[in-house]
């Protein structure tokens, strides 16, 4: 393992997604000051997450063949210039063009980063490092609400896209600066060329991987996009307040991921995907009832730690399945297309259902087809 690539890679993802983080409790309530419904809010987080499922294959098999720090390096510099674009956006058209070219942006970070450190992971060792690798996301984006909530109660709305274009120009400037260049996939290929998309795409793990990431996207874009708007009309919480509940949240699951890495490595993956992803969504059916913010936390919390469990040994999958491959863009991107999937098709689920049956209804229908849909995801682990 290259320590220096892995710590400051670390500390570039985090930065990133600390700027990402910063504008989760503010975008529902931009987009309910210029007018947006529950449908529209629906169509701004399914935009950004559309761009991402389209480009994310598309540029993971790129930095397979290219290398990987030029495509993060272009996505950063994108994430800058369209951060500050968040706060000249003056209608909901402008916002949803926004978020889509966000996604965009997206597709050329996060997947490749993970990729990156895949490639470096020795064998037998892919839960441990790869799970520690990925607290530096959850980290990001669990400190980044309360910041933000405190910049908005402080300041004004449109602070936190300032700080967010500052987190992700200090990022690139790390990227440039600080991680070096090493041998991916494509170098490796001559000796061990990648397969076709369509030979990754039909393996079995990978399609229950991608299923178990897609079904956990669904439910948690509910509590991404709508629960600061739960609270706010039912519990009276200010966006500070709202901001450090989904920190929290975050941020446990960032801790119970990094260490349940190693547990991955040694237990049997299949079963701690099946724990994980069928007990964690039942949690988040009971949201709409928890009367203030502590018990709100008690249902968020085993919400994120049981889906910690899961996603721990879906991590350490993705790497034993991109090395079997020698294409570990390729296989992030895949996975990651399809939970994006879950991204856009929620937000749509639930602006619908909160204009015709009320915000409560968003968390239960997310909780529900939370849980089935991994029944599909458990048949092709076992198959």
């Amino acid at each position: 393992m290259n320590k220096k690539a892995f710590i400051t890679l670390f500390a570039v993802v985090f930065t990133a997604v600390l700027g990402m983080g910063i504008i989760s409790p503010l975008m529902p309530l931009y987009a309910e000051s210029m007018g947006a419904s529950g449908l529209w809010l629906g169509l701004m987080y399914s935009g950004f997450a559309l761009s991402r499922t389209i480009f994310m294959p598309i540029m993971g098999r790129l930095s397979d063949r290219r290398g990987r720090k030029i495509f993060i390096g272009l996505g950063l510099l994108a994430y800058t210039i369209i951060s500050l674009s968040y706060a000249w956006a003056s209608n909901m058209y402008m916002l949803t063009s926004v978020r889509l070219l966000h996604g965009v942006a997206s597709a050329m970070v996060i997947p490749i980063a993970h990729a990156y450190i895949g490639d470096l992971i020795p064998k037998g060792r892919e839960g441990t490092y790869m799970n520690l690798f990925s607290m530096s996301m959850f980290l990001g984006m669990g400190s980044g609400p309360f910041l933000g909530g405190f910049l908005a109660d402080t300041f004004y709305m449109n602070a936190g896209f300032y700080a967010m274009a500052g987190f992700t120009a200090l990022a690139l400037i790390l990227l440039i600066l600080l991680v070096p260049t090493v041998e991916s996939s494509s170098e490796r290929s001559k000796k061990a060329p990648s397969a076709p998309l369509k030979t990754i795409i039909r393996d079995n793990k990978v399609k229950a991987i991608s299923l178990s990431l897609a079904s956990r996207a669904f439910y948690r874009q509910g509590i991404s996009a709508f629960l600061p708007l739960l609270a706010v009309s039912t519990m009276g919480m200010s966006v500070t307040g709202i901001g450090a509940v989904l920190s929290i949240f975050m941020l446990s699951g960032a801790f119970a991921q990094g260490l349940l890495g190693p547990l991955a490595d040694r237990l049997n993956k299949k079963r701690l995907i099946v724990i994980g992803s069928i007990t964690a969504p039942i949690f988040v059916f009971f949201i709409p009832h928890m009367p203030a913010g502590g018990m709100l936390l008690a249902m968020l919390l085993p919400t994120a730690i049981l889906g910690a469990v899961a996603r721990a040994a879906v991590m350490a999958l993705n790497v034993e399945l991109g090395n079997k491959y020698s294409g570990m863009g390729s296989v992030m991107g895949i996975s990651r297309s399809v939970m994006s999937l879950g991204m856009v098709i929620g937000p749509l689920v639930f602006g619908y259902t909160m204009d015709h049956f009320g915000i409560g209804s968003v968390f239960q229908i997310g909780a529900i087809v939370g849980i089935l849909a991994n029944f599909p995801a458990i048949y092709f682990l076992y198959k």
